[in-house]
């Protein structure tokens, strides 16, 4: 059988033959005429074979330097994307903590407020308490005047009132 070299020039690949397998290929004036066709159909066979053989692993490794290439462009594209989603997430964080804070803040000057608000309406209470008792003490003294004045004093503020009615009228 013939076995071929494979070379490639201007994207092209060409077999060539060895020297030695130019002689075995091609027939012989001396041999019979039907065992030339045979020979060299097996060994046109075995050339496509091989050159077959050698296209599929030029074009292996080609498809998988492309893959290659491929697969790295994605990764610098994933790792781009991903350097920008952790800058994103940092922002927000970074955000977040800032709104935390200004919330923390707002929450204990509302609880001041609410605590000082507290004092005053406990102050307010107190006066309201002290106010109603004063103000229960005056309608029990209104409503029950025999309880301040007895009956001879009666009569003597009476005789008073009378003395100065008769005197105001005399001037």
């Amino acid at each position: 059988m013939m076995s071929g070299k494979t070379s490639k020039t201007r994207s092209t690949t060409q077999s060539q033959l060895r020297p030695g397998a130019t002689v075995a290929a091609s027939p012989s004036r001396d041999s019979p005429l039907s065992e030339g066709p045979i020979v060299s159909q097996a060994a046109s066979k075995a050339d496509i074979d091989s050159l077959k053989s050698e296209l599929l692993s030029s074009l292996k490794s080609e498809i998988i330097e492309v893959f290659k290439s491929e697969l790295r462009a994605l990764g610098i594209t994933l790792g781009n994307d991903l350097l920008t989603i952790k800058s994103e997430l940092q922002a927000v964080k970074a955000q977040l903590s800032s709104d935390k804070v200004a919330n923390e803040a707002a929450v204990r000057e509302l609880r001041g407020t609410v605590t000082g608000m507290e004092r005053s309406l406990s102050v307010c209470t107190d006066d309201i308490a002290v106010m109603q008792q004063q103000d229960e003490n005056k309608n029990s003294a209104l409503n029950d005047p025999e309880d301040e004045i007895n009956g001879e004093d009666f009569v003597e503020v009476t005789a008073v009132v009378d003395e100065h009615a008769v005197s105001s009228n005399s001037r």
